[in-house]
């Protein structure tokens, strides 16, 4: 979607798609049992237990970029999230070339120590999360505020989408306990409500899981389709659903994710929980609706399932918002003219 973004800007692009880390069944109970131990000891947190687990493939992937870089000498190097790149190459790409090197951080960067370790070789180093531009510093990394957007040729209005569900949530459930409690919540005070989920919550592997969801949170186990779908899914959603949730994970201090633009992209009604950062990006109750604690969500649910007009009206005035101001394309904007600062 980011690519699409930069050629409709005239920009000639290469993709140099993240290797699968997600690795075989035995991988993936390995990575389990290790997450169960630090749990417990608070050893290692959860992405370096996976950069230990595939450090083959992180290497050989960052062999590869060097090669593919040496080869094409690109005017740019855009790199997203960055969390596999290894410190030493992005070092190495700064000192060998005149390649412009730009990472756009979708997680909080406090997460990876590779981001970390490499942030400082990076010419531009954009973060969605505010709040962490001030520890940023201390890296010796100077970061700028770049928010997440959506694509417009993915996330859009649809002309005859009946609307078929009271609420929807699409996204993870199994490392957001935050997104779990929310959902409980609305169940178990509006028990009629049609409330449907997608997103893979258990796998047959983990009986953790298969236990959480088949007896201890059976009632919204029932309305989980344990799979993830894609954005034309997704999109189709959107639009068949009366109030569309959003909920961060706890990263998330005061960035927003990309679902906060996909929601009204497709021109959904969107209810999320508040970050102050909404107030700088969207007209709060007019453009995208917000909840500050559980009572307060509960309300709003409550009242936007009877309040049709309002709720379409919403609606109609954050799809016009983010089409004017929060596409891929203006933030290719953005870092186009960032590096156009550099050249001179």
């Amino acid at each position: 979607m980011i690519a699409k973004a930069f050629c409709e800007l005239g920009c000639e692009v290469k993709i140099s798609n993240w290797p699968d880390l997600s690795g075989t069944v035995f991988d993936r109970s390995k990575q389990l049992l290790c997450e169960k131990v630090n749990t417990l000891t608070n050893s290692l947190d959860q992405p370096e237990i996976k950069y230990n687990l595939f450090k083959n493939i992180i290497v050989d992937y960052n062999k590869k970029l060097l090669h593919e870089a040496s080869v094409i000498q690109p005017d740019v190097l855009l790199v997203l999230k960055g969390d596999i790149l290894l410190p030493e190459t992005i070092e190495k790409i700064r000192n060998d070339s005149d390649v412009i090197l730009v990472i756009w951080c979708y997680d909080s960067a406090l997460r990876f120590s590779n981001v970390l370790k490499g942030g400082k070789y990076y010419h531009i180093f954009y973060t969605y999360e505010p709040t962490d531009i001030q520890e940023l510093r201390t890296y010796g990394i100077h970061a700028i505020f770049l928010p997440m957007a959506y694509d417009p040729n993915s996330y859009f209005k649809l002309e005859d989408e009946t609307v078929i569900r009271n609420v929807s949530f699409v996204g993870g459930l199994s490392d957001y306990p935050e997104r779990k409690k929310i959902l409980e919540t609305i169940i178990s005070h509006h028990r009629e409500l049609r409330l449907e989920v997608w997103g893979t919550a258990w796998t047959w592997y983990n009986p953790f899981l298969q236990y959480e969801y088949k007896i201890k949170r059976r009632a919204l186990g029932k309305q989980i389709h344990n799979y993830n779908i894609p954005p034309e899914e997704v999109n189709k959603v959107y639009n068949s659903t009366k109030i569309c949730l959003n909920i961060h994970h706890r990263q998330s201090k005061e960035g927003v994710n990309p679902r906060t633009f996909e929601i009204l992209g497709a021109g959904g009604f969107q209810l999320t929980d508040y970050k102050k950062i909404l107030e700088e990006l969207f007209d709060i109750g007019r453009e995208i609706e917000c909840y500050k604690n559980e009572n307060d969500l509960l309300d709003k649910v409550e009242y936007y399932l009877e309040n049709e007009d309002e709720r379409k009206k919403i609606a109609q005035k954050g799809n016009k918002i983010v089409m004017k101001k929060h596409t891929y394309k203006h933030r290719a904007e953005t870092i186009l003219n960032d590096i156009e600062k550099i050249r001179e």
